[in-house]
């Protein structure tokens, strides 16, 4: 079926709409065809699991439910950015990992309408360090800094000291008493 606009589809239809499998693509000015989506149709709408190009270069893989990214997928953004996770109507909520392609950061954590909230880490790849917190409305509220053994060792820039370990010496008197390193306590527990 070409349509006006340019567009054209090929594949299963029903009923005169278009459902099974079909690809949806549109003319380019250099006179080929680019696809717009591959994948599983339902009542003339994307559903079940397709392959979706946006005319911005992003490109997204996964799920979609009437029309819109629902469920698992993997999104790849213009600007290098991959987020894998899950998405409810077109909006990043729930479990994910967003990756900087430039630094390989990453986070991975909860996200709700499409931003960082909730529990999540941050993995400083240059550092070799973890930022454990709690973010709302993807800004960090309250963190915690950590080594991450597996990547210290080969990070570009690692800090010049570890992130001692810490913990309370005796957590009912939470404010009478400091924190102490897990090294000094272990000297102190040996001798």
């Amino acid at each position: 079926m070409s349509y006006g606009n340019g567009t054209a589809y090929e594949g299963d239809w029903e009923m005169g709409t278009r459902q099974g499998h079909g690809i949806l693509s549109y003319n380019c000015e250099s006179g080929g065809q680019s696809r717009i989506y591959t994948g599983t149709w339902l009542a003339d709408k994307p559903h079940g699991f397709g392959l979706r190009q946006y005319r911005d270069g992003g490109l997204y893989k996964g799920l979609f439910s009437e029309g819109k990214r629902h469920g698992y997928g993997c999104m790849y953004y213009p600007d290098g950015k991959v987020f894998m996770g899950l998405w409810v109507q077109g909006c990043r909520t729930g479990v994910g990992r967003l990756i900087s392609y430039d630094t390989k950061d990453y986070y991975e954590g909860s996200f709700k309408n499409g931003v960082k909230s909730g529990r999540g880490r941050y993995y400083h790849m240059n550092t070799g360090q973890i930022q454990d917190g709690i973010w709302e409305r993807n800004e960090l509220k309250v963190s915690m800094m950590l080594d991450d053994k597996r990547t210290r060792p080969i990070a570009k820039a690692p800090t010049p000291y570890p992130i001692p370990l810490l913990w309370l010496d005796d957590p009912n008197n939470a404010f009478t008493n400091f924190a102490t390193p897990v090294y000094e306590r272990t000297q102190i527990s040996r001798k």
